[in-house]
């Protein structure tokens, strides 16, 4: 069976995407949406984030500009398996003319989730990244990742992104995470991710550190809110980016 936190976020914290983070649990609605924790069931869900920045595998995106994040996704969970669709984007809030070329990108995210034993998951998806205002053809990723849980509410989690364009390049991220009870309708979690990126014929990778928490509210009736804050840092730009998140799920 696949562990309950699976099953109410196909995804991490979209302010994630700040930092070009992906896969994984991290950051998610955990625990609350309990109509898909036994068993079959389907959790669909909102969320919108706000970040100071965007950079995408050290590229400078959104560099210093305030933008919105918001994330709708859909997932199915069977008895080991777990498929999830998930709309996101990034749309910034002020210098919109001198980021045309760059602004207001989509991303698509399908992925497939199967629990291997009972605490390893595995996981393989695909994106789509579509940025309207340069007309090109979409950029695509294969997605692999992998979290063991350790017990005790501890869990680590490894992650891969490869590009499949003919500039390649490939995306390593890891990280432990901590999920706790806090009461009978809270639940607290704690995450910390390390990863680095080598695109485009770079010769050194670009490496983002990245603290994170939630806290998750069982609202009743299958309904579970979230509310999340990530610091993240890169040493190889000497870049913060900081973001906030709200985001709401139901499940049947």
């Amino acid at each position: 069976m696949l562990r309950s936190r699976r099953r109410h976020r196909p995804q991490t914290l979209g302010a994630l995407r700040a930092l070009g983070i992906i896969l994984g649990g991290t950051c998610g609605l955990g625990g609350s949406a309990r109509a898909a924790e036994e068993g079959q069931g389907m959790i669909a869900g909102a969320e919108l984030a706000m970040a100071s920045a965007y950079y995408y595998r050290g590229e400078d995106i959104f560099d210093g500009t305030l933008n919105l994040q918001p994330t709708l996704w859909l997932g199915w969970a069977f008895e080991r398996a777990e498929l999830a669709a998930e709309l996101w984007g990034a749309f910034p809030l002020h210098d919109r003319q001198r980021l045309r070329p760059v602004r207001d990108e989509v991303d698509l995210t399908l992925q497939a989730t199967i629990a291997a034993s009972e605490r390893l998951e595995l996981s393989a998806g695909l994106l789509l990244s579509f940025v309207p205002a340069d007309g090109a053809d979409p950029f695509t990723e294969a997605l692999v990742g992998a979290s063991l849980d350790l017990g005790a509410g501890f869990s680590v989690e490894v992650a891969a992104a490869v590009a499949l364009e003919s500039e390649t390049g490939i995306h390593v991220q890891a990280g432990p995470a901590w999920t706790g009870a806090l009461g009978s309708a809270f639940e607290l979690e704690l995450a910390a991710t390390v990863g680095g990126s080598r695109y485009r014929g770079e010769d050194a990778a670009f490496t983002e550190l990245a603290l994170s928490a939630a806290l998750t509210a069982d609202l009743g009736a299958g309904f579970a809110a979230s509310m999340s804050a990530l610091y993240g840092y890169s040493p190889a730009t000497r870049r913060q980016i900081p973001a906030v998140s709200v985001a709401l799920a139901r499940g049947w």
